[in-house]
């Protein structure tokens, strides 16, 4: 299982895995810094509430829902590039090395 992250990592991540390490751990304390805010706590709800009743929902159809969860999934991942690209810009000025 290691070896398999540890190959998605070198190939998806533009650092190195050592970078990713530092960066993630850069993204886990931020998160635990604004998870406690009380604007991400109403847009967490605001987003949640509607996405569970047109899930749950009878009057929407089945190929709908699908589409709603791959979008939230799409969403998702470019949340997640965008953490890691600032996380890593982050580290790296912090280290002062040069941009990529």
């Amino acid at each position: 299982m290691k070896s398999i992250r540890s190959w998605l990592v070198a190939r998806f991540y533009p650092g190195t895995l050592e970078e990713f390490y530092a960066a993630r751990e850069i993204q886990r304390r931020e998160q635990r810094t604004y998870i406690h805010r009380l604007t991400f706590i109403i847009g967490f709800f605001a987003f949640l509430i509607p996405m569970l009743i047109i899930l749950f929902s009878g009057a929407v159809p089945l190929l709908y829902k699908i589409l709603l969860f791959v979008a939230i999934w799409g969403v998702a991942c470019i949340r997640e590039t965008i953490t890691e690209h600032y996380s890593l810009q982050l580290l790296r000025r912090d280290r002062g090395q040069p941009k990529t």
